[in-house]
Order: C-alpha cells, then sequence, then structure tokens
C-alpha cells in the first residue's frame, strides 16, 4: 500500500505533491514541537539577531565519524573559519578520534549525548544534552548546516527563526520555509526532489568530495597483498561500501565466481562485507575472496586493487567510493541500478564499463576484459587509470566543493 501511495504521489500535478507536503512537514513539526516543549521545557529562548551571517552551526547526529556525508561537513567546517565563527556539533556516540583530529583547530567542536532516537518518522532524539537549540542561542548562531536525506526532520523541523542549508543526500523533498538551500549530491537526486517541490533557484549540485589520500598508496598496497599473499602480477577486483544485507546486490560476486573458475589469478577484495556476502562466500567456497572488515585504512584498500568492481542494490546517489577508487586512477566496473544511478553521469568508457540491471553476463565479460587489457595492453590500462584520475579530480574537488557552499552562505539574507 505504501508503494501505491508513493506512485501515486509521484505522478500527480506539482501542486498537489506540494500541499500533502505542507501537510506532512507541519503535522511532523507540530508533533515534535509538542515533544520537545514536555521534554526540554528549559531550552533558551533569546539570542542577538544580526543581519549577516558571522556565526555558521554545523550539525549531525553522527558527524565526527568516517562516512562520506559526514567527511563532506567536515570540510565545509575546516574551509569556513578565516570568514566565520564555526561550531560544529556531533553526538559522542558517533566519535572518530581520526576524523576530530584532522578538524582545524579554529572550529569550537561541541559533543552532545543522547538517550535514544526514535525509529519513526521524524525521529525525535530524547535526552539530548546540551540541547541544539540552547547552542544556537547561546553561541547567537545566525546559519545552520546540515546533511541528510532531506526531509524536515527532528530537530530542525522545529528551528524556523534561523536559515538552513541542506546537504541532501537522497533527495527527499522539504518545503520547509528556512531551509533557504538544498545542495545535492548530484543531478540524479536534485532532479528526483524537484518532482515534489517544482524547481527552486537555490538548488545547487555538488559531488562529495574526495580527501587525497595521507599515504603511498602503492606502497600501503603492495604491503596489503603480500599480507594476503596476492602476488603482483595477479589481477585483484574490489569493493567497498556498507556493511548492510539490504543494499547487497549479487551481481558482482556471481560474475567473478565465474571468472576465477577460468582465471584463477583473479581475486576480489572485499572491505565493509555484508554478512550475507560472507555467509555466501563460505557457503559456496568461492576462491580467492579476501575480507577486510571496516575501519581499516580505505586508501591502503585502494593501493591494493586494480579495479573497483562496485555493486550495490540501490545504486548511488553520488558514489563516493567510486569517486576515491578514481581518484588514485583506479578503473570501474559497476552496473545500473533499479533505484539510483548519479554514478552514470561521471563514468565513461575511457575508464569504466557499466553493465546492464542483473547482466551478470555482461559484467563477468567486463572483469575479463581489465585482465585482458591490464596484462596485453598495459599502455591502453595506463592511459584508463590517468582518464579516471582525471576526471576524478575535475569533478570531486575540495576547493570546487568549498566553493559552492560559499557561494550558497553569500547569497544569504538574514532578515
Amino acid at each position: 500500500m505504501r508503494e501505491k501511495i508513493k506512485f501515486l504521489l509521484k505522478h500527480s500535478p506539482i501542486f498537489i505533491k506540494t500541499s500533502i507536503l505542507h501537510l506532512r512537514e507541519g503535522y511532523f513539526s507540530f508533533v515534535s514541537s509538542i515533544k520537545e516543549g514536555r521534554q526540554y521545557p528549559n531550552i533558551i529562548k533569546t539570542r542577538q539577531l544580526r543581519k549577516e551571517v558571522r556565526n555558521i552551526l554545523i550539525y549531525h547526529i553522527s558527524g565526527m565519524s568516517f562516512g562520506g556525508t559526514e567527511k563532506g561537513l567536515q570540510l565545509i567546517a575546516n574551509n569556513l573559519t578565516d570568514e566565520y565563527t564555526v561550531y560544529f556539533m556531533y553526538s559522542s556516540k558517533s566519535l572518530s578520534k581520526r576524523q576530530q583530529e584532522l578538524m582545524n583547530q579554529k572550529v569550537h567542536l561541541i559533543e552532545f549525548t543522547y538517550s535514544d532516537v526514535e525509529s519513526k518518522f521524524p525521529y525525535f532524539i530524547h535526552g539530548m544534552n546540551p540541547h541544539v537549540k540552547d547552542i544556537i542561542n547561546q553561541k547567537n548562531i545566525d546559519l545552520f548546516i546540515t546533511a541528510d536525506a532531506g526531509h524536515s526532520q527532528y530537530p530542525f523541523n522545529t528551528i524556523k527563526d534561523i536559515p538552513i542549508i541542506m546537504i541532501n543526500i537522497f533527495g527527499s523533498p522539504t518545503l520547509q520555509k528556512n531551509i533557504v538551500a538544498n545542495v545535492f549530491l548530484s543531478e540524479t537526486v536534485k532532479k528526483y526532489s524537484e518532482q515534489f517541490t517544482g524547481k527552486r533557484e537555490s538548488n545547487e549540485v555538488a559531488f562529495l568530495p574526495v580527501s587525497p589520500p595521507e599515504i603511498d598508496t602503492e606502497k600501503t598496497g603492495e604491503e596489503l597483498r603480500e599480507k594476503l599473499n596476492i602476488k603482483v602480477a595477479d589481477f585483484v577486483f574490489g569493493r567497498i561500501g556498507r556493511d548492510s544485507d539490504s543494499i547487497f546486490d549479487p551481481i558482482g560476486i556471481e560474475a567473478f565466481k565465474k571468472v576465477v573458475k577460468e582465471l584463477p589469478n583473479s581475486h576480489y577484495l572485499i572491505m565493509s562485507p555484508p554478512p550475507i556476502l560472507v555467509e555466501k562466500v563460505k557457503k559456496e567456497k568461492i576462491p580467492n575472496v579476501h575480507f577486510v572488515e571496516k575501519g581499516g585504512n580505505i586508501w591502503e584498500f585502494y593501493g591494493a586493487i586494480d579495479c573497483l568492481a562496485h555493486f550495490r542494490l540501490d545504486g548511488e546517489t553520488s558514489g563516493l567510493n567510486i569517486a576515491e577508487a578514481m581518484y588514485i586512477g583506479k578503473p570501474i566496473i559497476s552496473h545500473k541500478s533499479h533505484i539510483w544511478n548519479a554514478h552514470l553521469e561521471y563514468l565513461d568508457n575511457k575508464f569504466s564499463r557499466v553493465a546492464e540491471k542483473d547482466d551478470i553476463l555482461q559484467y563477468k565479460s567486463y572483469m575479463e576484459e581489465f585482465i585482458n587489457i591490464k596484462k596485453n595492453r598495459p599502455e591502453e590500462w595506463g592511459e584508463m587509470k590517468e582518464e579516471a584520475r582525471r576526471v576524478a579530480e575535475e569533478k570531486f574537488s575540495e576547493k570546487k566543493y568549498v566553493e559552492t557552499i560559499k557561494k550558497v552562505i553569500s547569497s544569504i539574507e538574514l532578515k
């Protein structure tokens, strides 16, 4: 029933979509405000009002972890301190000491604790201490920046008196008036959202940036291969992503299972494997599959592979893992998804191959093609590597990303 409602809404006239969206957001904002008033009765109410942006609060519940979304927010914070006073608020439950150490010393870090987050929308946060609204008022915040799926959810669905910039990850639409700009991760995500809200001049697109590696990826990659007893001449495919069964697509491992029978010097290095994949490899005794648990050095992983053989059931709204592999010159194999296909915006035949949906044999042929090119046409392989690197540096530049965010901030007028 839910999917039927979503289908009907998606294909309704825009005025019906926006009307329903307004009603939905208004309802959940009201519910959140009631809960907030009961649980946080002593929230500070006053702050100094200004006509220009001076103090910025960047907020995300897992803001100090090492995910692509979080690293994007960290990058924004690190690059705004010369022009603004920047506060960065995150839960202590998501703390990565490594990411914390990389933060600009001028950024004011604010940890908060909480007891739990409701599992249903709008994801009300219980026991938040300090509360985000207290920080907004204590620090006289002029601008709030966050990243999320895109919906107006708690706590920012009750923050109505300062402008908000939303780094929109999944294109979920919002018409909350003080969300003055959405910065989407791709044109694909932007177009999806605008089906419900209509086009908005303040909308921008900025691919999540790639932070350059701090290590010698070639050297550390060789060391990882040595640990795994993979020979220098062997070909290594790689996959990295969330360790979630819900996004597992079997296309990559099914293709590799066929390839390794014919080409036993091929390997698959998989970081953060979903449990269902680990069980599949074990049960079917698929050889030459090496698992690396999350938390390891991702650049060591990228350095060890020859090609990123990407798979994900729901596709990509941007594809930071693909971009990172490209950044150090790794050709890409991927596939079209039934849901998101933003990675098709920057992948082309000069350095990548993209299989059709669920086409295991086509994916297998691309694996075999890449092995053949590296072995028998090394000059062509080198050109593919360079083209992957060139496109990544152009599309996923930190400088370009920060410039887009600064452009959006400079366009904001405080009332």
